[in-house]
């Protein structure tokens, strides 16, 4: 357990890999860009599950309607 102390929010926001700079904005500055931020990363991520489940449907979909079709097809049984 580490038992150096938690860092401040004043620390975090300036550390170098941070993307905020404390030089030229204020704390609300950057949050808002930090909640801007996850907000655009929270809405690429849905529109990428949106394509995927689209290119699914739109490809699967048929090939399992035509497997349906072929398996509910009747058998012509063949007598001898």
């Amino acid at each position: 357990m580490s038992t150096q102390p938690k860092p401040t929010w004043e620390q975090v926001l300036a550390m170098p890999w941070h993307p905020c700079d404390l030089v030229t904005h204020t704390i609300a500055e950057c949050r808002a860009d930090l909640r801007q931020h996850k907000a655009l990363v929270w809405g690429s991520d849905v529109l990428s599950f949106c394509a995927v489940y689209a290119v699914l449907f739109t490809v699967l979909r048929p090939i399992e309607r035509a497997l349906a079709r072929r398996q509910a097809a009747p058998v012509k049984l063949e007598t001898v």
